[in-house]
């Protein structure tokens, strides 16, 4: 078989790990914080979001997924918190293929049990809010960015895509974007011969 099955066993039992160990209290903490806003606006029409959206404080995109997933799935505590957690659950893999591929396989797995583990990286799974998805997409983006400058394998156009979401997620998206975007204009850069002059 052309697909290595071995390079894939890690990541997908990482992602269990991690989902396990984020599912079994993910209904504990009761609805705080700004959940609420999301469940509200998930359930507004469109053009009652339209007019939100001209004056939020965040951008669309993580309402725009929450609309049509509590359209599905409704709008209990577990329900609204699931995408948060599998965003969180495969953000736990990214790193990993991160690191076994741009470092060493032992800084791959340790910066996923980290990241498992994380009860920074555990609350955010827990909350109906853009920020798992934010940790997501910029894992993605990083790994994307690795891709292209260490591997020069052709990933502009996939780039492009997650750093697009990674802005339309969260603002703060800019801070990943601007730093990753100056790296790789400079490495793309032409070498130049540097000459003495007498």
């Amino acid at each position: 078989m052309s697909i290595h099955w071995n390079h894939w066993i890690v990541p997908v039992l990482l992602f269990l790990v991690a989902f396990v160990s984020r599912i079994l209290f993910i209904d504990a903490p009761a609805m705080s914080g700004d959940e609420p806003f999301t469940i509200h606006f998930a359930q507004a029409s469109w053009s009652d979001l339209m007019n939100m959206f001209q004056h939020e404080n965040n951008p669309p995109l993580f309402t725009i997924l929450m609309k049509g997933w509590v359209r599905l799935f409704g709008i209990g505590e577990v329900s609204v918190r699931f995408p948060s957690l599998l965003f969180s659950s495969a953000t736990v893999s990214v790193l990993y293929l991160i690191g076994r591929k741009y470092i060493h396989p032992v800084a791959g797995v340790t910066a996923a049990l980290v990241c498992t583990f994380s009860s920074y990286h555990i609350a955010f799974a827990h909350e109906a809010r853009p920020y798992a998805l934010f940790g997501l997409l910029t894992a993605l983006a990083y790994y994307l960015f690795l891709r292209q400058v260490v591997e020069n394998k052709q990933s502009s156009f996939w780039l492009g895509i997650v750093n697009a979401l990674l802005i339309y997620n969260h603002f703060l998206g800019f801070f990943v974007f601007i730093p990753k975007s100056s790296a790789f204009s400079r490495s793309s850069l032409p070498e130049q011969r540097i000459e003495s002059h007498c």
